[in-house]
């Protein structure tokens, strides 16, 4: 039914145990049943654990853009992000970005933000940019909505993200100013507004369908 192009976005738990063969079977029916004249765009939310060179090799194939799940240097990524006995993951993700790299595979850095990260937020921006990652998205960590707030170690107070996005608005800024752009997810929609154009982040618009 799509006109002009059609986007799948894969997440929510770990889009990458289906496995490889689920993602070839995808595209192969998104190639069967596509219109003459209608683009195909296919994005993935991944934590990297997986990510091998034969998954790279299909993202770079068929121009999937990989949204990569990483909260900063290993003491802070690791807080939330660890294997099941209790090891952090840092390590095998910095791997995967440097297959990701290997094979030009477009991607993204998707930061989640808990209460003691947004405390952090200066030291997580200076490792990002210490990594050459230009495509930032900080995502705000809720908890369970009919539970009472501040039970969860993770917790991130309206404070504590108020705080956040001042700082790390006054951090991009500065570096704007001196000729280096960094693309910071709410920060470009919060521009865009400015300028009179609509929000592409659904969660700034209210919907996320046309």
């Amino acid at each position: 039914y799509a006109e002009g192009s059609c986007s799948f976005a894969f997440q929510g738990g770990e889009p990458t145990l289906a496995g490889l063969d689920f993602y070839q079977r995808v595209v192969e029916l998104e190639e069967r049943y596509r219109r003459p004249g209608v683009e195909i765009h296919n994005a993935i939310q991944t934590n990297g654990i997986c990510v091998d060179e034969a998954w790279a090799k299909f993202f770079a194939k068929h121009h999937f853009l990989v949204g990569l799940s990483l909260d900063g240097p290993a003491e802070l990524h690791d807080r939330n992000r660890t294997f099941p006995d209790g090891k952090g993951s840092w390590s095998r993700v910095m791997r995967s970005v440097q297959i990701l790299e290997k094979f030009h595979v477009d991607y993204n850095i998707l930061c989640v933000v808990t209460g003691k990260n947004a405390r952090s937020i200066q030291k997580i921006y200076q490792f990002f940019k210490k990594q050459r990652f230009q495509w930032l998205q900080f995502i705000p960590c809720l908890e369970p909505l009919d539970q009472q707030r501040g039970l969860e170690a993770y917790h991130l107070s309206a404070e504590e993200y108020g705080a956040f996005l001042i700082q790390i608005f006054d951090l991009w800024f500065q570096d704007l100013r001196k000729g280096h752009y960094i693309s910071i997810r709410h920060i470009d929609n919060w521009v865009s507004m400015l300028m009179g154009n609509p929000p592409e982040a659904c969660n700034m618009s209210g919907r996320c369908s046309i």
